[in-house]
């Protein structure tokens, strides 16, 4: 260390207090762009591996024909849900004759949870008493005479609050339909006497006892019965339904089931084609990095397995493999009888293989049992015209290794892979093509019968309900467009070329413009990113709705119009939400507000709105009410500095004019500083579209594009988001798999999507700023 005592003062290797300054600092910069560069050269190896496994995917999607099958398959599930139409007609009419039962039932269990709610503690003092009573062995005990005085007591004084409960129950109107607070559902309006029957079940019954009144079993009885009646008037359209839905349907359904297990399985085999090399290559390098002699022996046995399980691999190759690893395995000399110490099992294995392919076991043996130069003949001895060349060429090659090495069994890793033939494709793709024609026939078919069926469909004044008279009406119209579905199914059918080549900017597509996220199909996993974007823009938007006007409004307050206290005051109490962890708010989302959303939707006052009542609890709406509340602060302390920054002859210059403050505030000190409010808007929807916690917990986790249809009311929809999907699924992502690096390539996109707002905020700072 060296201490200059002149008039620069103090110095460190060198360096003086201006100098260590300006590298300590350009040095954490340079280390802060350092890390971001490693940051994005992560996700970008982790991710662009993405596209070439998933292109692969897609490529065996299209030649076994699992594409065929899913325009099958989405075509006739639309068709199976139109139907529900006629189900959901049929429960109509079989409810309605009951629907009198129904509302006296349901009036009399509300009435009765709300009399014993207030007996309260007194009604379960009583309970508990007689239970206690009854587990009493002697009749003559203490005890048990305590516990008759004690019950005596506890319903004598039910008894005498039996006038106050039926009071209450009038005068809060639990049977009413306007009910400001009510403690139970509301029910549909009763007679006054059916109300009266009600009420007088239910006060003059016993609480302690267990079991209803009789008043509720006599219509429990006769809900049994007026079902039963129901049931065989609204048969007929229980059958329409059961004709639509199996009838009709069946050739459709026939081919449905043929294509699905006949693509599925030639996908699955192909695949095992495809990884035998691989199969052999990790066997084979276990085994020889194991200095266990059994696993090297186990994992030895293995690879013979794969290759005699081979269905496309060369029957040549496949003999030569299995006598040429038998060699290996037990380091075989000129003169060794190493195959007859095989076991029993594995030479009946190696035998069958042989006998089938070319007879020549007995050869095989021969050569193997005296070695030698007749082992290198073996090749020579292949009948020409039946192996190809380059594959002759190859296997004498092999037989010239030193026997028993490992370089020889990491040839045979190494080459397996010449030796496996193409699956054949083509072959399978006829059995695919051969359905088109059925397929067509069978929709001419379900046209024909479905158009009759409707024709026999009962006249809609015989119909009890509305409700049963609309679906009919409705399956009418979607059996139409089902049909016409299905069909332009069939011409994309006879088009559809199972060796149609699959591009890349196919897979890049189905990425970036695909509506689907499956990781665990049956059929084909797709990774479509659009409804968990959709999802983010929109409880972004709703976030930014809510959060600019509150956030920019506080700001213009604090900065421009609150006294000093004021703002020392506001100031922190903003800043310090920012400080809640975001774990806390989505907690508050799932048990308060998402809730409160949900019973106030159900208020009058807010039936105008769209979207209202809420079906789901955990919805866009709430998420973007709790990211507003996350995006306040950030907002609210980028636009107050922006507005701070500001030149105070701006204002002064205002005010001396004769404006008031909040004139100047809106008319001269805004507009001024409008580049860096933009910035911070920008900057607060780079916050909220980044978040996790709170989305994962509040948005309902529904991957789907949302129904545009509804309007603004889209909002209380259920979605997911692009953070969430990585939250959610890659602790169950294998490392390296299709799932893992799509996760990478979402986070990769929501990483440039924040660096691009940003860099638009920062552009949008420095272009116009006028001061």
């Amino acid at each position: 260390m060296i201490f200059d005592k002149k008039r620069e003062g103090f110095r460190f290797l060198g360096l003086g207090k201006q100098e260590f300054i300006k590298y300590f600092f350009g040095g954490n910069a340079s280390l802060a762009v350092f890390i971001l560069v490693l940051i994005c050269a992560f996700l970008l190896k982790e991710a662009w591996l993405f596209f070439p496994s998933h292109h692969e995917q897609l490529k065996t999607y299209r030649k076994s024909g699992l594409e065929y099958f899913t325009w099958v398959e989405d075509a006739y599930q639309k068709y199976k849900i139109s139907t529900g139409a006629l189900n959901r007609a049929f429960q109509a009419e079989l409810a309605y004759p009951n629907r009198h039962n129904q509302e006296l039932m349901s009036a009399y269990e509300a009435t009765r949870i709300f009399a014993e709610r207030e007996l309260g503690d007194s009604l379960l003092i009583l309970r508990d008493a007689i239970k206690q009573r009854k587990s009493e062995s002697s009749e003559s005990s203490d005890r048990a005479a305590k516990l008759d005085s004690v019950i005596e007591s506890l319903k004598k004084k039910i008894d005498a609050r039996r006038p106050e409960l039926r009071k209450k129950i009038v005068t809060t109107n639990i049977l009413g339909i306007r009910i400001k607070k009510p403690r139970v559902p509301e029910l549909q309006p009763l007679s006054q006497e059916d109300r009266n029957k009600v009420v007088d079940a239910v006060v003059n019954h016993n609480f302690w006892e267990r079991g209803d009144a009789e008043f509720y079993e006599e219509i429990e009885e006769k809900y049994d019965d007026v079902w039963d009646i129901a049931a065989e008037s609204a048969k007929p359209l229980e059958d329409i339904f059961n004709t639509f839905r199996t009838d009709i349907a069946a050739p459709l359904d026939a081919i449905w089931r043929e294509a699905s297990e006949h693509t599925r399985t030639t996908r699955d085999r192909s695949n095992s084609n495809e990884i035998v090399p691989r199969q052999i290559e990790g066997q084979i390098n276990v085994a020889l990095a194991s200095k266990e002699p059994s696993i090297r022996q186990i994992k030895y046995g293995a690879v013979l397995q794969v290759i005699a399980d081979a269905e496309y691999f060369d029957e040549y190759a496949r003999i030569f493999y299995l006598f040429r690893f038998t060699e290996a395995i037990f380091e075989l000399k000129p003169d060794g009888r190493a195959y007859d110490e095989l076991p029993e099992a594995t030479r009946e294995k190696v035998e069958g293989i042989i006998n089938s392919v070319s007879g020549n076991y007995a050869d095989f043996v021969e050569v193997l049992r005296t070695g030698g130069d007749e082992l290198d003949s073996f090749p020579k001895a292949v009948p020409a015209g039946t192996m190809d060349p380059d594959m002759r060429s190859l296997l004498f090659d092999l037989t010239r290794f030193e026997r028993g090495s490992d370089k020889m069994i990491r040839e045979l890793a190494d080459e397996a892979g010449s030796f496996v033939k193409a699956f054949p494709f083509d072959k399978e793709a006829r059995k695919i093509y051969d359905l088109t024609e059925r397929y067509e026939t069978a929709i001419i078919e379900m046209k024909e019968k479905g158009r009759a069926a409707i024709r026999e469909f009962p006249d809609p004044a015989t119909l009890q309900t509305e409700s049963a008279r609309t679906e009919l009406a409705a399956f009418r119209e979607t059996f139409e467009k089902d049909i016409a579905e299905l069909q332009r199914v069939g011409e994309k059918l006879r088009d559809w070329k199972f060796n149609e080549p699959w591009g890349w900017t196919e897979t890049a597509g189905a990425f970036f413009l695909g509506k689907k996220w499956t990781n665990n199909s049956q059929i084909q996993d797709r990774y479509g990113i659009l409804p968990m974007f959709t999802g983010s823009l929109i409880i972004s938007v709703i976030a930014l709705v809510i959060a600019v006007p509150i956030s920019i409004a506080s700001a213009i307050y604090v900065n421009q119009i609150a006294s000093f206290k004021e703002q020392n005051f506001l100031k922190p109490c903003i800043e310090f939400i920012g400080a809640i962890p975001s774990v806390v708010l989505g907690f508050l989302g799932i048990v308060v507000v998402g809730q409160m959303i949900k019973v106030a939707s159900n208020w009058p006052i807010f039936s105008w709105l769209p979207g209202f009542p809420i079906d789901a609890r955990l919805n866009m709406l709430t998420a973007g009410l709790l990211l507003a509340f996350m995006a306040v602060p950030i907002i609210f302390t980028l636009a107050e500095d922006a507005l701070n920054n500001v030149p105070s002859d701006y204002r002064d210059g205002a005010l001396s004019l004769g404006a008031t403050r909040l004139q100047a505030a809106f008319r001269v000190i805004l507009p001024a500083s409008l580049s860096g409010v933009i910035a911070a808007v920008l900057l607060g929807f780079g916050r909220v579209i980044g978040e996790t916690m709170v989305v994962l917990l509040v948005a309902g986790n529904r991957i789907a594009i949302p129904d545009f249809s509804k309007g603004i009311g889209v909002v209380t929809e259920p979605s997911h988001t692009m953070t969430g999907i990585i939250a959610q699924s890659l602790g169950e992502a294998a490392k390296d798999s299709v799932d893992y690096r799509a996760l990478f390539m979402v986070g990769l996109v929501l990483f440039f999507i924040t660096l691009l707002i940003n860099f638009i905020g920062q552009k949008i700072l420095t272009k116009y700023q006028t001061y």
